[in-house]
C-alpha cells in the first residue's frame, strides 16, 4: 500500500474506505481524490496498471470500493447502475469534476484529463455515464445532483428533520428512488413506525412495477421492505442459486437451480416469476410452478440459460410474493470462455 510522502507527492492507494474517511484523509493533503467502485470479479491490478500508473505525475487518493458488499449497495442506488468500473472523480476542494465508466481507451483519456485540468477542460466528459445510469434525463446536472446527495449523507450538522427536508427536495426534483429512500431513513426518526410503514410500502408500488432498471434496484426494494416492514430487519425470504462449475463456451445451456427458504412463520405465495433476460427458462418451459412456500421450507426452482456472448454473464430472476417482502431476487453469474 503507498504512503504519502513528506518530500515528493505520489498516489495513494485505500480500499473499502468510508466516503467521509476519504475526503478527510484527501482534505488533509488537498489533493484530488478518486473513488473507484468495482465489484466481486474485478481485476484491480488491471486498474492500477491501466490508469493509476499512468497518472504518476497527477497524483491523487484513490479508494476502491466493493459494490458488492451489502454495506455498499447506496454507492449503486446513487449513481443508478450495476455495471463496473465506475470512477468517481473530486478536486481538492471535494466538488465532483468526472464520472466515468469503463476502462476503455476513452474512459482513460477523460479520467486522466480530469485529474490534471486545473482549468484546461476535460475531454470526454462523463464519459459513458448516461449510457450506463439511470439518472433520469431531467437531471441536467448529474454530478451536482449526486454531489448534493454526498453532502447530505456525509453532513453531521443537520438535524435528521433537517435531513428529511432536504432528501424531500432531492426526491421532488425527479422522483429518483434514492432520494426516496434517503427520505425513509431519515424519517424514521421523526415520524411514527405505522407513517414509515405506510411510506414504505408506497416506496415499494411505485419502483417495483416502475421504468428503473430493476437490475440496479432490486436491493434497494429489498433493503426497504426488511428495514421497514419486517420484525428486527428480519430477511423473510433467503435466495441460493447453484451453477455447475465448468468451462462455458457461447451456444452452451447452463443449468441453474435456485432455492427459495421462507424464514417466516407464514405462507409465501409466488405471484410471479420475471428474468432479467430471455435466455433464462424456467425447466420444464411454461410449467406450473410451486406457488405456495410453506414456513421454514425450501423449494428448488430449476432454469436454464442459453449462452450468447463470451465474458462475464449477468442476469437475474425475479419472485414476486404477498408478504411484506414482496421482491425476492437470484443473481446468476457465469464466465464464457471466447
Amino acid at each position: 500500500m503507498c504512503v504519502i510522502s513528506c518530500h515528493a507527492p505520489v498516489n495513494v492507494l485505500r480500499n473499502e474506505m468510508s466516503f467521509e474517511q476519504t475526503k478527510e484523509e484527501a482534505s488533509m493533503d488537498g489533493s484530488d481524490y478518486c473513488i473507484v467502485l468495482v465489484d466481486n470479479d474485478y481485476d484491480i491490478q488491471y486498474y492500477k496498471s491501466k490508469i493509476i500508473d499512468k497518472n504518476e505525475g497527477n497524483p491523487c487518493l484513490w479508494n476502491f470500493v466493493n459494490v458488492d458488499r451489502p454495506e455498499n449497495y447506496w454507492y449503486k442506488w446513487l449513481l443508478g447502475t450495476w455495471k463496473s468500473p465506475f470512477t468517481i472523480i473530486f478536486d481538492n476542494d471535494g466538488q465532483i469534476e468526472n464520472i466515468v465508466f469503463g476502462t476503455s481507451e476513452y474512459a482513460c483519456k477523460s479520467i486522466e484529463s480530469a485529474i490534471s485540468s486545473r482549468g484546461k477542460g476535460i475531454i470526454y466528459k462523463n464519459f459513458g455515464f448516461a449510457r450506463n445510469s439511470d439518472i433520469p434525463d431531467c437531471i441536467e446536472n448529474a454530478d451536482e445532483f449526486i454531489y448534493n446527495h454526498l453532502q447530505l449523507i456525509s453532513d453531521t450538522a443537520c438535524t435528521y428533520c433537517e435531513k428529511y427536508l432536504k432528501a424531500d427536495s432531492l426526491a421532488h426534483i425527479s422522483g429518483y428512488p434514492f432520494s426516496s429512500y434517503l427520505k425513509l431513513c431519515y424519517g424514521r426518526h421523526i415520524f411514527s413506525k405505522d407513517s414509515i410503514a405506510k411510506m414504505a410500502c408506497g416506496f415499494i408500488d411505485k419502483y417495483i412495477g416502475a421504468t428503473y432498471s430493476k437490475i440496479t434496484y432490486s436491493s434497494l426494494i429489498q433493503r426497504v421492505s426488511e428495514d421497514f416492514l419486517t420484525e428486527n430487519s428480519q430477511t423473510l425470504i433467503d435466495t441460493k442459486v447453484r451453477i455447475a462449475k465448468r468451462h462455458y463456451r457461447i451456444g452452451d445451456e447452463v443449468p441453474i437451480t435456485v432455492a427459495i427458504t421462507n424464514n417466516g412463520e407464514d405462507d409465501i405465495s409466488i405471484e410471479k416469476i420475471e428474468t432479467t433476460c430471455s435466455c433464462i427458462k424456467m425447466v420444464p418451459e411454461n410449467r406450473n410452478y410451486r406457488r405456495v412456500i410453506r414456513p421454514h421450507e425450501t423449494i428448488n426452482y430449476l432454469f436454464s440459460m442459453e449462452l450468447e456472448s463470451s465474458g462475464k454473464v449477468y442476469h437475474e430472476i425475479y419472485f414476486y410474493t404477498n408478504n411484506p417482502a414482496p421482491l425476492a431476487t437470484a443473481a446468476v453469474k457465469v464466465f464464457v470462455e471466447q
